[in-house]
């Protein structure tokens, strides 16, 4: 009956899991690879488990590892993993936005940043997900997405993760929000993108410099582009859109 509760709450709530003797909730789980599984705690002290046998590539598997519990002395938790393609290809979420209608819909353009294959990464946000596509790709090539359902104009995020898992591996995330949110993500740091001042003509825009993007997980990273200087295909510009003075 205790495994039976604890796999319930692990479900429901996945990230709220306690180390043995502390307070310490688990902020992050995900693949590392198709062998082996990282766990991130909230004082970022970090755990790898093992996956034996190792998964294979689309394999869809209910994975059981134990924990150690402040009130039992170990649980069970099942979780669904799915096999990632090998030799998959390094993404950037570069541009974006988030004020779209249904005339001109939100659009999400990534850029691959390695040679590889695409097949089964998907594009996390909001409550939604789709698959990117499919295929080899090259370094320097550009995959734009029309997002079927908007992004909020509020606040929100997009994920590419190497498959449909919700404990798929992280291959870049974003972060927006109107409100200045601090994230709780390991895959972001500090305060969110501001889209306030970013409209269908002006998108949200990954900084290029000296021949590549700049990727710190934080929003110093992107910009908002001036007047009709999106480049959705298209290496980004760094116009930047400039606010009126009141």
């Amino acid at each position: 009956m205790k495994r039976f509760f604890y796999l319930i709450l692990l479900s429901i709530f996945p990230f709220f899991v306690f180390s043995k003797g502390t307070k310490n909730s688990i902020k992050d789980i995900c693949l590392v690879d198709n062998s082996s599984l990282l766990l991130t705690f909230s004082e970022d002290v970090k755990k790898i488990i093992k996956i034996v046998p190792e998964l294979e590539e689309g394999e869809e598997r209910l994975f059981e590892f134990v924990l150690p519990l402040s009130v039992f002395k170990n649980a069970s938790f099942e979780i669904n993993l799915v096999g990632e393609k090998k030799n998959r290809a390094d993404l950037l979420t570069t541009e974006f936005t988030t004020k779209g209608n249904k005339r001109k819909q939100d659009r999400v353009e990534v850029y691959v940043a390695k040679d590889g294959f695409i097949d089964d990464i998907y594009v996390f946000y909001s409550n939604n997900r789709m698959r990117l596509g499919s295929g080899f790709v090259h370094k320097g090539e550009y995959i734009v997405v029309t997002l079927s359902e908007g992004l909020s104009q509020n606040e929100g995020y997009i994920e590419l993760r190497s498959t449909h898992s919700l404990y798929s591996s992280v291959i870049d995330r974003v972060e927006f929000s109107k409100k200045g949110s601090v994230s709780y993500s390991i895959h972001w740091s500090g305060p969110a993108i501001d889209p306030t001042f970013s409209t269908t003509k002006r998108s949200i825009c990954r900084i290029f410099h000296k021949g590549e993007y700049i990727d710190t997980n934080t929003s110093s990273d992107f910009y908002i582009s001036d007047e009709n200087n999106s480049t959705f295909a298209k290496q980004n510009t760094n116009k930047v859109y400039k606010k009126e003075s009141l």
